[in-house]
């Protein structure tokens, strides 16, 4: 899962789904060693913006843009807060709603 609390900047989830594997493949194909390994795999996204008396400014393209990424990859994500000098100053909503999808525990 990845925690991006405070979010400074861009950041694009895609990055991750283009390691290479031993055998040249990317972790998307996975790869064989004795047996078919599965490619790691994200669970979670939580998001949130600085807070405190001197705060970063979260832009909301950041967040919406990993907001987008996980959608379209069904991983839960979560909108923690949008920052502030409090951290309930700016509030949960993104996008019109409050985020507060959570993995699902393994069957």
């Amino acid at each position: 899962w990845i925690s991006a609390e405070p979010l400074l900047g861009p950041i694009d989830l895609s990055r991750q789904a283009s390691q290479t594997c031993p055998n040249g493949s990317t972790y998307l194909a996975g790869y064989s060693i004795d047996g078919f390994v599965e490619p790691p795999s994200l669970d979670w996204v939580v998001v949130g913006g600085e807070s405190g008396p001197n705060y970063r400014r979260m832009e909301a393209f950041w967040a919406l843009d990993i907001r987008n990424e996980c959608v379209e990859s069904r991983v839960p994500f979560f909108f923690k807060q949008w920052g502030g000098r409090t951290p309930k100053a700016g509030g949960r909503e993104l996008d019109g709603r409050v985020w507060d999808e959570m993995p699902r525990g393994k069957p």
